[in-house]
């Protein structure tokens, strides 16, 4: 169930007690302000004509302070009307408050209101966060306690029944909506949600298992083209592995027939022999550029 509630702008207070008494937002401080100035102009016409220059306005201030006057003239306007709790008419209401439709409550320049809705009774206060429940019981109190204070207290008459929950045009500047249901109804948008998203993910599923034979075919042409990359690699890392090898093997015969020569240089002073042929050395110095300029 939604409760229509109103926090206070300024001191607008008597507008947002009306409209919380009607449930929904029926008048803006423009809507007042016209009624007090058709009843201002009422007022005037009832003085001689040399006071009405001193006229002075008790319906409407430049605060947004609204009179009695304004508030009971825009109820009637809607069939509805205030009458003071202490009026003789009123006796019964005054000792079983449960009894009434509802009460505008007013002290100084503070109006707010008290009624019942869908049974239970409700304080809108505009000055307080939101709706606050008023028990039977605790009703009479709360309004001789009211009284009490200074308040004054003006039952509303009239029928009420088709001012329930009557806004039908809150949007992103709504006012306050106090919401008595809202973790029922998170709960059961997050169920909603889950199962969209359950939804959602079933249907990834179902396509994925109705692709067509071509698209398993482009997945294994895929592989092989990934897989033949790798053998090259792998052809090249042999490739460079192997001529390391060579190189390593050449640089040790190098060396093993660097010392031959040596050691054969020295066997012909030793022997009284010759020396090796100049033209096998040169040979030799020619392979090892040519093998070596593979590497180049």
């Amino acid at each position: 169930m939604d409760i229509f509630f109103e926090k206070q702008d300024g001191m607008l207070c008597a507008q947002h007690a009306l409209n919380m008494l009607l449930q929904t937002r029926m008048y803006t401080a423009l809507d007042l302000g016209d009624i007090a100035r058709q009843l201002d102009e009422q007022e005037k016409a009832l003085l001689p004509a040399e006071q009405r220059a001193l006229f002075v306005s008790s319906n409407m201030d430049d605060s947004g302070f609204f009179s009695i006057q304004v508030i009971r003239q825009a109820l009637r306007t809607l069939g509805l009307d205030l009458v003071s709790l202490e009026n003789p008419e009123l006796v019964e209401v005054k000792l079983s408050p449960k009894i009434g439709n509802a009460f505008i409550c007013n002290m100084e320049l503070h109006w707010f209101t008290l009624r019942n809705i869908f049974g239970a009774w409700y304080e809108l206060n505009s000055m307080k966060d939101g709706p606050k429940v008023i028990s039977d019981g605790f009703l009479d109190v709360y309004i001789s306690q009211l009284v009490a204070e200074g308040y004054s207290v003006f039952h509303v008459e009239g029928d009420l029944s088709n001012f329930v929950n009557m806004d039908q045009r809150r949007g992103e500047d709504s006012p306050l909506m106090y919401q008595e249901d809202d973790f029922a109804k998170a709960l059961e948008l997050s169920k909603l949600e889950k199962t969209e998203s359950e939804d959602d993910e079933l249907q990834r599923a179902i396509s994925l298992s109705m692709k067509p034979n071509g698209y398993e075919a482009e997945i294994d042409e895929e592989l092989k083209k990934a897989i033949a990359m790798s053998l090259e690699d792998h052809q090249d890392n042999i490739a460079t592995s192997s001529r390391t090898v060579d190189h390593e093997s050449f640089m040790k015969s190098e060396l093993s027939g660097s010392q031959s020569l040596q050691h054969s240089e020295q066997e012909p002073r030793l022997n009284g022999g010759n020396l090796t042929d100049s033209g096998d050395l040169s040979d030799l110095r020619r392979k090892r550029e040519a093998f070596l300029s593979r590497f180049s």
